[in-house]
């Protein structure tokens, strides 16, 4: 089971989506130095050589997007709405931006071979004081 790296992507991907679930449900946040709006996914997409998996996320122009993509060498693309390449990786993707206006961006991922792909696409209103305190002081 070792030697093979399709089961090991697989086991790998699953510990990220775990560890990353794990540190969501344990954040804390003080609602009098933090505001936050969120529309967050996380997956995990199982594909065949060939195949695309594609996830839309529609931001306001408060929100900024955040796009990551985690596998062995699958190939993954974010356009915007009239269809532009805004970034691209293989291997991996980590992709933020901040839009001017409303938009709806497309993460496109391609398998390049048969693997598993963990996904997370995050639109966040999070606006920060200016002087936040330490956490702990409050």
């Amino acid at each position: 089971m070792l030697a093979n790296p399709t089961s090991m992507a697989k086991r790998g991907a699953a510990a990220l989506l775990a560890l990353l679930m794990c540190s969501m449900s344990l954040a804390t946040v003080s609602a009098d130095t933090l505001h936050a709006v969120h529309d967050e996914a996380v997956l995990v997409v199982t594909g065949e050589a060939g195949s695309t998996w594609s996830g839309n996320l529609s931001l306001d122009a408060e929100q900024r997007g955040l796009f990551v993509t985690s596998c062995g060498s699958c190939h993954a693309e974010v356009s915007d709405e009239a269809g532009s390449v805004q970034a691209n990786g293989t291997g991996g993707l980590h992709f933020t931006i901040l839009p001017e206006a409303a938009t709806e961006m497309t993460l496109t991922v391609t398998f390049i071979e048969d693997e598993t792909a963990t996904v997370l696409l995050l639109g966040s209103s999070m606006e920060e004081a200016q002087h936040r305190p330490v956490p702990g002081e409050v």
